[in-house]
């Protein structure tokens, strides 16, 4: 409970990235595989559990983010948003907001079916529209981004008539306010959460 709210963390999967150092910058290798194994994990194939927040206001279903149906990744069980949703009692189909943090592959990925159809047929969908015009853009093929522009342009196009381009600081749905906070894509939005004086980031 949150307040008046109820909010549920499902799972997408794990998902795993490979070694450490292939994705964590700053310490030296010798550094980072010494603070990966102090907490026994392994060096050589770090594993992100994707979760997805859902917030029922009482009105409003809520998703945040979408994990990665659409994406086929080799030795990855990931994809596993839509099963979770339904093991917690959620219908995908009573989802009226998918709201997004950012469109990169493992956050806008779980929007569509293989053939293409809306996985959250009745939902708005919100981002920025700095982060969808950036990830849309024919100048992201070819690049290191290509990935998540082809996730981007298979799985947004879809919700075309449906989308919700945000602001900053804009109360985007009841007791749900966005932060702009860019850096990891240009729009990339956090969310202040908050009901009858409890609030969640």
């Amino acid at each position: 409970k949150l307040g008046d709210f109820e909010a549920t963390v499902v799972s997408d999967g794990p998902l795993p990235i490979g070694p450490a150092s292939r994705t964590f910058r700053g310490p030296s290798s010798d550094e980072l595989n010494r603070l990966i194994t102090d907490h026994f994990l392994p060096t050589d194939n770090v594993v992100l559990d994707q979760n997805a927040l859902v917030v029922n206001t009482g009105e409003r279903l809520i998703l945040f983010d979408t994990g990665m149906a659409s994406v086929k990744r080799p030795n990855a069980a990931t994809g596993r948003l839509s099963m979770s949703l339904q093991q917690a009692g959620i219908d995908p189909k009573d989802i009226d907001a998918v709201v997004l943090t950012h469109p990169h592959i493992d956050h806008c990925g779980g929007m569509v079916a293989d053939d293409g159809s809306r996985i959250f047929p009745n939902a708005q969908v919100y981002l920025q529209q700095i982060d969808f015009d950036y990830w849309m853009d024919d100048k992201r093929l070819g690049t290191p981004g290509e990935g998540s522009a082809l996730t981007a342009r298979k799985n947004l196009p879809p919700y075309r008539d449906r989308l919700v381009f945000i602001k900053d600081g804009q109360e985007v749905l009841p007791g749900i306010h966005a932060i702009h906070t860019p850096g990891h894509t240009i729009g990339h939005t956090a969310y202040v959460i908050a009901s009858a004086g409890k609030s969640i980031c």
